[in-house]
């Protein structure tokens, strides 16, 4: 097991934990002084410059320092570590007594769980002030625990700073729509008009988490008759339910990272608060969640194979699925083999099985054109804008190569993703 020590810097700022070779590393640069103090082990705290009780206390440490800091200066072996007297209005004997014993208690904490992949070390405990950058580090390596402490411990920091220069947000927000949207979809101190940004989604006025609670509660009687096509009576979850997942992975919106867009947040809020409201032993809880996670691997890049040869029953749900990851036209025709009755159900499956056709009949220019002219901007019931997509198809109708018109498509749609 690794020792782990603390750097006391200008007194009440503290950098670490940090191992041996991580002391080492901090003692060569620029912000270490002969002041500094170093601690490891709930041991004494002794100055870097302090040669010789260096050597005493902390001799794997002088060995180290010594070798690449020779000139610091003289041995202070004689001499104890000055003492700084604080005003007793700011620090009684008792609060710097117990802060001794607290600090004690914490690198005994981190040395623990550091042996266990738990501490970002160095990370969250900088004296540096807070950069996306830090932000940036933790979010792709998808550490949203550190993140959230990272946030929530810089932010009076950002907004401060951003206050002072507007033009720092768009630097700070994938990283503070990230951490909101891995909680509840909002953030203390900051407008939701501004964490959500200037989209807005069709149907659905408020996608926090304790919103989808809510709608799942009220709405949930309705569920059953929504997935037997039977019913739609444009709910936010019904719309939630039929929302194409290729669309809201083809968003890319500037400002936003994990989550890609408000869509993809929003949808991962509302299955949360299903998994929440609903018991998993609910009739109608497998179909929907077959749904939901098939969603959730496509925004995730994952293909998922549809059972097509052994397709004996479909729900709606199912149904959906089954159009959205139709490669051939005999995929289209087991869809097609579930007959549905219901009008409004109809008009979202023909608009589904048009997009889908769209791409499997992708190196027919005629067929395209054909599935063009019946096809609306807007899908039926969740009220996506096609808009981008259908001026991409109109390119390749045109006889234009996909390379080509995608990147016709993307000069004029730099937000959406055209592969």
């Amino acid at each position: 097991m690794k020792r782990l020590y603390l750097i006391r810097h200008n007194v009440y700022t503290f950098k670490g934990p940090m191992t041996l070779e991580e002391v080492k590393k901090y003692s060569k640069s620029a912000q270490s002084n002969a002041e500094d103090e170093i601690s490891g082990n709930c041991s004494k705290w002794i100055q870097l410059g302090d040669y010789g009780r260096l050597r005493k206390y902390y001799p794997e440490v002088s060995k180290v320092i010594a070798k690449d800091n020779g000139d610091w200066g003289v041995s202070l072996a004689s001499v104890e570590p000055v003492k700084i007297a604080f005003a007793k209005s700011v620090f009684s004997k008792k609060v710097i007594g117990w802060s001794a014993g607290a600090i004690c208690i914490f690198l005994a904490t981190v040395y623990y769980f550091s042996e266990n992949g738990a501490v970002a070390t160095g990370v969250l405990f900088s004296s540096k002030k807070p950069t996306p950058k830090t932000a940036h580090e933790l979010l792709v390596s998808n550490n949203y625990d550190d993140l959230a402490v990272f946030i929530k411990r810089n932010l009076p920091y950002i907004i401060k700073e951003v206050n002072k220069n507007p033009k720092l947000l768009p630097t700070w927000l994938p990283y503070l729509r990230a951490h909101a949207f891995n909680a509840d979809g909002e953030m203390e101190k900051m407008p939701q008009k501004v964490l959500n940004g200037n989209a807005s989604i069709p149907g659905v006025a408020d996608c926090r988490y304790l919103a989808w609670i809510q709608i799942w509660r009220k709405q949930t009687g309705a569920l059953e008759g929504f997935i037997q096509a039977q019913s739609v009576g444009n709910t936010e979850f019904e719309r939630l339910l039929a929302w194409d997942p290729a669309w809201i992975a083809r968003r890319r919106p500037i400002g936003w990272m994990k989550p890609a867009n408000l869509y993809e947040g929003c949808f991962h809020l509302g299955t949360r608060a299903m998994q929440k409201v609903l018991p998993n032993n609910a009739p109608i809880y497998a179909a929907l969640m077959a749904r939901l996670s098939y969603m959730k691997d496509s925004l995730s890049g994952k293909r998922v194979a549809f059972a097509y040869d052994n397709v004996t029953q479909l729900n709606l749900l199912d149904l959906f699925n089954c159009y959205e990851q139709a490669q051939s036209e005999a995929n289209i025709a087991t869809c097609d083999s579930f007959q549905i009755d219901n009008p409004k159900v109809v008009d979202v499956i023909t608009f589904k099985r048009a997009v889908s056709m769209l791409r499997i009949k992708q190196s027919d220019p005629a067929a395209i054109q054909a599935i063009l002219a019946e096809l609306p901007l807007i899908a039926p019931l969740y009220q996506f804008d096609y808009q981008p997509e259908i001026f991409y198809w109109q390119q390749r109708a045109n006889q234009m190569s996909h390379q080509d018109a995608a990147k016709i498509a993307q000069e004029k749609y730099p937000e959406v993703v055209f592969d």
